[in-house]
């Protein structure tokens, strides 16, 4: 987590604090930010001034779950305590930042239940979107990144060029879906890209299935 840069967004755009709040793995950006994932069954928050160093707040009951993370934790017992930490922390503050979109018009950043806005809300300030907080803190590249993503652009971009090649070559031969597939995926190992999923390919009534995978034995000519 880089703090400085986070707190120069927030000081910038006026927002008092991030509150990242997480209920049994339910947020993303909570473990993003503290770059590891923990095993809890409570109600865990994550508390970024704009100013200041950060801190949790975790349950008592679990108070090895949040442990060696290296950001101090305040522990509570019961939801009255938990109400009133929450409350220290946005005390004066007229704006905070959640994960919520306004109208959960972008489901991407909308994490955090009504409930729980409800409650932020109810302590004073005004909750706003942590969305660009969030590409701040989590999706701002570096310049090897960048150039890393651009060749990879390009790679791509040959990959396809290839691959209607191959398919004017061999359109009249029965080639199939499946068979454009194999010759896409074997191209993208060649050149060391991982893609993560073959690509899909879909003619005539698959190209409208956006979850559509072509099969040896059942793919489309």
């Amino acid at each position: 987590m880089d703090l400085q840069k986070i707190q120069a967004y927030m000081q910038q755009e006026g927002i008092g604090a991030w509150l990242v709040y997480d209920f049994r793995g339910g947020n993303p950006v909570l473990w993003q930010l503290l770059g590891q994932r923990r095993q809890t069954t409570r109600r865990v928050f994550l508390i970024v001034p704009a100013a200041g160093e950060p801190h949790l707040l975790g349950s008592a009951v679990e108070p090895e779950a949040l442990a060696g993370l290296g950001i101090e934790i305040a522990h509570y017992a019961s939801w009255e305590q938990l109400h009133a930490l929450l409350r220290d922390a946005v005390e004066g503050l007229p704006q905070v930042a959640m994960e919520y979109w306004p109208g959960g018009a972008l489901p991407t950043v909308s994490w955090v239940d009504g409930g729980t806005l409800e409650l932020v809300r109810s302590l004073g300030p005004e909750v706003v979107s942590s969305a660009d907080l969030c590409q701040v803190a989590l999706a701002t590249w570096s310049a090897d990144a960048l150039a890393s993503h651009r060749d990879a652009c390009r790679q791509v971009a040959e990959v396809k060029d290839a691959a209607f090649e191959y398919i004017r070559d061999r359109l009249h031969t029965g080639l199939t879906e499946f068979d454009v597939q194999s010759f896409i995926v074997a191209e993208l190992e060649q050149r060391g890209l991982d893609s993560g999923h073959p690509p899909i390919i879909g003619v005539n009534g698959n190209s409208g299935n956006p979850h559509y995978e072509p099969h040896a034995d059942t793919a489309a000519p």
